[in-house]
């Protein structure tokens, strides 16, 4: 397993009551928040929540996790706050970048950085390294309320060299459902990566695995041209998976990687089950849709227009997910199965592979495999892969061109059920098509 020793950022949510005290400063705030972090649970002064596109929502009191960022598509925060212990209205909002030097005079309209422009978001494209975001909030009693967030910002694959671009295999794999269940091996991890082995041989990668909850450093992507992202947790039975971690709470790591130039391929268990969970503009709630699930809706629907773009969306290219199919255990049930991955690509100088099922991978069926997700349509891109040649949609993909340039493949199933012959001839075929070199050592 690949491993890098990191030194974590901090990010911090102080909060600062000073009515009462002789020096209400800034720069006394800022003081009294870093030397007694105790003072948060005991403010009465008002309730901040910071939203970001990048970070995470963040509230004034409560612990917040270290976190690295990308930020390929700019960083945008935006802020509110509702009166503390004391009722006390709030009557305005103050922030700074960077440093505490110059603050933005109090005002309610200050709600956002960078100030949109006749109604269009901006970004702010911060230089790599660290960087910090403050905002205070003061209420009619004139007692202030600061939250500090602290970060890293990594440039992504597109400001590396080309020797030091790779590319990341991350299993995203808690086993124990599937294995408990008979439907993987005892030494399932151990199979899962001789796979990767045998996918990826002659290239230069490293490989990540999550066990359902590590998630790959932010600083370990940076440099990963392209990311396959192998999602083995059978979510709607419990298992844990940093996929579905990603929407949850926090920050997506994938979007901003993909923003950030990095190429993306998605498949696995169910991949759906981890993504739909939509997250509100309002106040960071996400709530986890049924079936067909519609990710375009978050671009302009109408019944969605205060919840966040989803990023399937606006990255993958997935637009909606009629259907996600589990596994069933006999020949008997009623649902779907995969007897073939049926390829929509097969003209044009790098045609992708038909994906039969391999019947020695699930013993017992005769009609194919289960665990997928079908009926996906793509966001503007193409389909890639129908259900047993009847038309429905298996996967889809957007390219942008070779190279470092945020290209996108999703594949609803999981590559441990077909041939693995011919799963590693479209692994092959997507590399070219991310324009990934050979390793010119092997």
């Amino acid at each position: 397993m690949f491993r890098r020793i990191l030194i974590p950022a901090v990010i911090t949510a102080g909060i600062v009551s000073l009515a009462g005290c002789g020096d209400s400063s800034p720069d006394s705030v800022l003081s009294l928040a870093g030397a007694d972090r105790s003072l948060a649970g005991g403010s009465s002064g008002p309730v901040i929540t910071l939203r970001s596109n990048l970070l995470p929502t963040q509230v004034s009191g409560e612990p917040t996790e270290p976190l690295d960022v990308f930020a390929g598509n700019g960083l945008r925060f935006t802020w509110s706050a509702k009166p503390g212990e004391s009722g006390s209205p709030v009557a305005g909002f103050g922030y700074a970048v960077d440093d505490t030097s110059e603050w933005a005079p109090f005002s309610l309209e200050n709600t956002e950085w960078p100030p949109s422009i006749k109604g269009e978001p901006q970004f702010w494209f911060p230089d790599a390294g660290p960087h910090k975001f403050f905002v205070r909030a003061i209420d009619e009693e004139q007692t202030i309320t600061v939250l500090v967030a602290e970060f890293v910002v990594f440039l992504g694959p597109q400001f590396c060299s080309e020797t030091e671009r790779f590319i990341l295999v991350v299993l995203d794999t808690d086993p124990v459902p599937l294995v408990a269940n008979g439907i993987w091996p005892a030494d399932y991890p151990d199979v899962e990566r001789a796979l990767v082995d045998s996918w990826f041989e002659g290239y230069d990668f490293q490989l990540w695995e999550t066990g359902g909850t590590a998630a790959p450093p932010v600083s370990l992507m940076n440099c990963a041209s392209s990311t396959f992202w192998i999602h083995g947790s059978d979510v709607g039975a419990g298992a844990a998976s940093v996929l579905e971690s990603y929407h949850l709470a926090g920050a997506n790591t994938l979007q901003s990687y993909s923003a950030a130039g990095g190429n993306i391929f998605l498949a696995g268990i169910r991949p759906s089950e981890a993504l739909r969970w939509f997250e509100s503009a309002d106040d960071g709630d996400r709530i986890r849709q049924e079936y067909p699930v519609a990710f375009d809706e978050t671009l302009g629907g109408a019944s969605w227009a205060n919840w966040v773009p989803h990023w399937a969306a606006t990255r993958l290219p997935l637009a909606e997910v009629e259907r996600s199919v589990g596994g069933g255990r006999s020949d008997a049930d009623a649902l779907p199965r995969i007897t073939v991955a049926t390829s929509a690509v097969t003209g044009g100088p790098n045609p992708y592979p038909e994906l039969p099922w391999d019947p020695a991978r699930w013993t017992g069926l005769t009609r194919g495999f289960g665990y997928f997700d079908f009926a996906v349509r793509p966001e503007d891109g193409e389909v890639i892969y129908e259900l047993n040649a009847t038309g429905t949609s298996l996967g889809v993909r957007r390219l942008i061109g070779p190279g470092v340039r945020g290209n996108a493949v999703f594949v609803g199933f999981h590559p441990y059920f077909v041939e693995d012959s011919a799963f590693r001839s479209l692994v092959r075929a997507v590399l070219i098509d991310f324009g990934e070199p050979t390793d010119p050592e092997r």
